[in-house]
């Protein structure tokens, strides 16, 4: 499907007087608008091959019955969805309009019912109404005003690397999004998220996550294999909070970090066996205990 793509914007004097120009002949669609609150007049102007074409004016009337603006922070919210609700079947609230906010400002252009009480609400992809707003409609056009939106749970981390380096470029994976190489006996990201170093949670409450923060080092050479970079996995319980959005750093602690643990079967029982972790191999002891020695903290792959 063909959509109309902005050629050219400009904006009108004061005396509302404008100009566009084009480069080549043909059909074009000039659109006018103020705000939202002022409906968008459209009209198709023919672009002669020689020549200017006629002049066209447009008389911009108001459309909205209810309108208003939506901010987060105080600053006007560029894309968001208005939903506006009216009471319906048994006083059950139903959805009967949606829109999309313009620039920090929405427009119902249609007349709602009167003399009842609308719910109207607001939410974006980063931040929610954290109350509905009501007014009652009277058949005149009503400013509802200023929509407030606070942040979804947010968190932006990075991640510090055993060699001391700062790195944005950090994900958050899912268990099941990693796979295991076993010829190199280690994980590989199955699927490598393009978003990176942010998060929200598009929960109006509190939250509280156990995340896994992954990076893939390239040392800032996008032309290397994937294969022979280091993969750092970090596992963290994570408390996020409503409108307060969070910074952390997952520090990645250089090695060499020796653990030990036990090979046994379901009743305790030690087993023995070999274990091995990248190039490293080592045997059980007689009671089960093994030691391995990691070159940084984080997740790794062991193979019995």
């Amino acid at each position: 499907m063909l959509v109309p793509r902005t050629y050219e914007l400009v904006r009108t004097a004061e005396d509302g007087g404008y100009e566009l120009s084009f480069e080549r002949a043909g059909q074009y669609l000039v659109e006018a608008a103020l705000t939202s609150e002022y409906a968008p007049c459209r009209a198709w102007v023919e672009v002669p091959a020689q020549g200017d074409p006629l002049p066209m004016d447009f008389r911009l009337e108001p459309a909205g019955t209810l309108f208003g603006e939506v901010t987060m922070g105080g600053l006007l919210v560029r894309d968001a969805g208005v939903e506006l609700h009216a009471p319906g079947v048994g006083g059950v609230e139903e959805l009967i309009r949606d829109t999309t906010v313009r620039d920090g400002y929405f427009s119902f252009p249609f007349a709602p019912p009167e003399g009842v009480p609308l719910r109207i609400d607001a939410s974006c992809d980063d931040g929610f109404q954290p109350q509905p707003r009501f007014v009652t409609y009277r058949g005149a056009p009503l400013n509802v005003g200023r929509l407030e939106l606070v942040l979804y749970p947010a968190l932006r981390f990075k991640m510090r690397l055993p060699d001391g380096r700062l790195v944005s470029e950090v994900r958050i994976l899912r268990r099941d999004q990693l796979s295991v190489d076993t010829d190199a006996r280690r994980h590989r990201p199955g699927l490598w998220p393009e978003e990176h170093s942010r998060l929200v949670a598009a929960e109006r409450r509190d939250v509280s996550l156990r995340l896994l923060f992954a990076c893939l080092d390239d040392r800032g050479d996008p032309g290397v294999e994937p294969e022979l970079c280091p993969l750092y996995l970090v596992e963290r319980e994570i408390q996020l909070a409503v409108g307060q959005p969070r910074e952390l750093e997952v520090v990645v602690r250089p090695g060499p970090i020796h653990v030990t643990s036990r090979f046994v079967d379901g009743l305790d029982g030690p087993q023995r066996g070999r274990i091995s972790f990248g190039a490293q191999e080592t045997s059980t002891a007689s009671d089960g205990t093994f030691t391995i020695v990691w070159n940084a903290s984080g997740i790794f792959t062991l193979t019995l």
